[in-house]
Parts: C-alpha cells; structure tokens; sequence
C-alpha cells in the first residue's frame, strides 16, 4: 500500500508540474523553412484512392528525413492530415514489390522509435559503437558498420530482411517535417485507429497494391487490434462494427482495408494502476480537453545542444541508488540497463512526443474499469461527462475485449516485456494473454513470447535486436515472405 501511495503522489506531482508548461509549449519554435517534394494521397471516407499528385509544400530545415525515405501526407476522413514514412536506411533503395510491414508507435512517442541511427547532433557528445557479440543478422553488414544505432533501429532490421517498411505518425505527432496535423483537442485512442491508422492502410494498398502487415508498439498494438474488429465511427459518434469490415480486414475477402497479419509489441490493454486515484480531482485534470505538446517542451530546453531532460536521467540513473533506481524504472516503465547514453539520448531527443489528454483519460477508464471501452465521451450526450461511467449492460458504448474480440482472425504475434511494474504497470502481461491471444479466434500462428526487458525498452532497446527483432523475423517468413 505504501508504494502504490508513493506511486499515486508521483503522477498527480507529475501532471501539476506540467500544466504550466502547456501554454510555453504551444508557441511556434520558430525554425527556418525550405521547400522538400511529398507526395500526397486524398482518401475519402469510402476507403478509396483519388487523384494522387505531387506538389511541394514546407518542411523544417532539419532534413531529418532526406536520407531515409519518402514523406507522404494522407487526408483522413475528418480532413486531418496525417504523415506517412516509406523507409530505406541512407544510401539505399525501397523493397519494391516486397511484402509492406506498416508500424505505428505509443502514445507519448512518434515513429522515430523505431528508427534508431547517429544524426549529426548525436555524434558531436557520442562515440557509438558496437556490442562485441552481435545477433547474427547483424554480423558483417556495412551500413550498421558505418553507423552502429542502425543495428537498434526495427525498421532497419525488417528492411534488411527484405520488407518494404511504412511507419505513420498519428495526428499531433511527429518530429519537424514528420509532424501530422494536430486535429480536435478531442483526440481519442479511436480516432488513432479508426481515422488515422485506418487511413495510413489504406494508402500503404493504394501505392504498392499489396496487403500490409500491421502493428506496432503499446498503443500501436492497440489500434491495430481495433481496426480488426471491423470498427467505425458510426453518425451518432459511438464506435460501431459491420460483418463486412470484419472479413475485408481479417482478409476473408479483399480490400483495401485487408491486413495480412498483426505484431503486438507489448500491445497496450488494462494498465494497472492504483485505485487510490480514482478520485474527482484526476478526472477532472483529465477532462480539460488539453494537448501537451512535450515535443516543443524538449525543443525550449535544449539550450545548450544537450537536451536538460536527457542529462538529468543520465545523471540520476548513473547515480541512483537501488531505491530511487528502482522508482524509475516502475514509474517510467522502463529498464535502465537496457539503454547507453547514445540510445537513451537518440529516444529522449527524437522519439519523445506530445500526448492528447483525452487518450490518458480513456486509458484511465480501462484502468479504473477494468475493461477496454469506445471513449466514454463518444455520442452527442457524453461528451459533458467528466468521469467514466460504470460499464452496464446496454450502456451503449463499445467494448473491444470480451465477445468482440473472436472478430480478429489474422496471424498474430506477441512480444512481452519479463518486468512487471509495481507502482504502475502500462501492459499487464496476464491481462493480455487472457484478453488479446487467448480471446481471438485461433489463426494457427498466434505465438508469444518473453524477452527481457520493460515495456519501454522492448522494441528498442540494447537487448531487442537479439530478443525482439529475430522472433518477429522468423514469424513474418512464415505467414508473410517478402
């Protein structure tokens, strides 16, 4: 009782001493533009592709992505532009014609997750090199020689395996010209699937005419597990499912919404958190509608070239003892021996993004409900509530686990994290069995498996690319060849 008090002060601490920084973080950072090509698909609510054009628009001066793809910005059926990564490592081509792998990241990250490699800012405080012993993917190859975060970078892994690699930001993330548009202040986990992610497969279909597989990180595995249920925004603003979108998206008939197959890395579920913030004061935080832009907050701080955020937890995690280390790591959900200085700082420096309020507050319902729900402000009355409502019977909302979930048909594998956390647990491994694996209908390659590790670090950390990476490639060879 006494850790899960400590626990509860450090999150209500924690959202305090942020509220302050929202209005700092919403002012411009001001960079310089230059004009960079993207080509832009409009897809229309029906699902289908129209006129696709290229035409120049502004991006940040940074040039963080020149070498590593092509940027695309894809309408949604709300008219939220969301941006779209077809990857190559630097120097290198697309797998054309190759299976497409789609990925989408947690909340509070943006792709850049999934794309670990030495940018020139990083090279200036780190000199990056490599473990002594390698996954034996990794042995011999050039491109990790010259810049040895490639060999962390998933991205980089499923291309050298042959797959051609899209990852999309949801609305209000992404780093400089990465960023997709912010759309309403009332961002849900259903609006990530059901407009963003939904709109990001269909685009991958319209431009290689091959069926993706899909998933990602936490949130990512989440959304994808959504769509899979045949979901949709219905006219009253609940979330609703047809038989038709089932089949189309399980592939029992084919469709540009067809998903060929499902990676849930540490996929996001019921968080367990304590009951002893289950009080009107969190909720009503909660409901202010806000969006943290923590991405522009790194931005101010970084003063000195050395971003302040990521010096401290170096500092503090170098110097820790094993109390304080071990707050860290159940409050941050992450394993600090999973990560070097030049990781920890590619992760803190480009990956870290900004967060809706509106997705913590639904994420908190699954914690104090102890279920997986449409938003509990969805339909035209429920938007004034400020606290979830009790799930009942015929209450009119969506549940994703229970019944609904024999709707997912397609292979899946599952990554999960060996650390459990104590104060705060973002992925509760023995809810996802139960809910996830065990509650969807049987494919006949649905495996899962434990690496070491916290749910932070197990897609990118410094054990992933001998744990993670390898059982993801050796699934995806067996239901998906590129």
């Amino acid at each position: 009782m006494r850790k899960k008090m400590i626990g509860a002060l450090l999150v209500i601490v924690f959202i305090s001493m942020t509220l302050p920084l929202i209005p700092l973080a919403t002012q411009a950072t001001g960079t310089a533009q230059v004009v960079q090509v993207v080509q832009i698909a409009y897809i229309g609510a029906l699902g289908t592709t129209n006129d696709a054009e290229v035409i120049q628009v502004t991006a940040s001066s940074s040039g963080f992505y020149d070498d590593l793809g092509t940027i695309y910005k894809v309408k949604t059926p709300d008219g939220t532009y969301i941006k779209v990564l077809r990857y190559h490592p630097p120097g290198q081509n697309f797998r054309n014609g190759s299976q497409p792998i789609l990925l989408f990241s947690g909340i509070l990250a943006n792709i850049n997750e999934f794309l670990s490699h030495s940018t020139p800012r990083l090279k200036q405080f780190y000199n990056v090199t490599l473990p002594d012993n390698l996954a034996p993917w990794a042995v011999g190859d050039e491109n990790i020689k010259k810049d040895p975060l490639l060999y962390y970078s998933i991205a980089y892994y499923l291309w050298k395996q042959g797959y051609d690699v899209w990852l999309a930001n949801y609305r209000g993330t992404g780093y400089k010209e990465m960023k997709s548009d912010m759309g309403k202040p009332t961002t849900s986990i259903d609006t990530f699937a059901l407009y963003d992610a939904r709109t990001a497969i269909k685009h991958v279909y319209s431009v290689t005419g091959k069926h993706p597989v899909v998933g990602g990180h936490s949130t990512g595995g989440l959304v994808t597990m959504m769509l899979l249920q045949g979901t949709y925004f219905k006219s009253n603003g609940h979330v609703g499912s047809t038989d038709a979108l089932v089949k189309e998206r399980n592939g029992i008939t084919q469709g540009p919404e067809t998903i060929k197959g499902f990676i849930a890395l540490e996929p996001a579920g019921i968080p367990t958190i304590t009951k002893l913030l289950d009080i009107h004061l969190v909720w009503e935080i909660l409901d202010m509608d806000l969006y943290l832009d923590i991405r522009t907050i790194l931005e101010t701080l970084d003063g000195t070239g050395k971003c302040s955020m990521i010096y401290l937890l170096e500092e503090v995690a170098s110097q820790a003892g094993p109390i304080i280390r071990d707050l860290l790591e159940n409050i941050l959900n992450m394993d600090l021996t999973d990560f070097n200085p030049p990781l920890a700082y590619f992760h803190l420096a480009y990956s870290l993004d900004s967060v809706y309020f509106d997705v913590l507050a639904q994420y908190f319902d699954f914690a104090m409900h102890k279920t997986i729900r449409e938003f509990f402000k969805n339909g035209f009355f429920n938007q004034f509530l400020a606290e979830a409502p009790t799930p009942r019977a015929w209450d009119g909302y969506y549940y994703y686990i229970g019944n609904n979930m024999k709707k997912v048909k397609v292979p899946m594998i599952t990554i999960l994290a060996t650390m459990q956390n104590n104060y705060l647990d973002l992925v509760n491994a023995t809810e996802i069995i139960q809910d996830f694996i065990k509650g969807k209908t049987p494919s006949g390659n649905d495996p899962y498996y434990f690496v070491e590790g916290a749910h932070i670090d197990v897609p990118i950390g410094l054990r992933a690319p001998t744990g993670a990476f390898p059982y993801i490639g050796s699934w995806l060879r067996t239901i998906a060849p590129p």
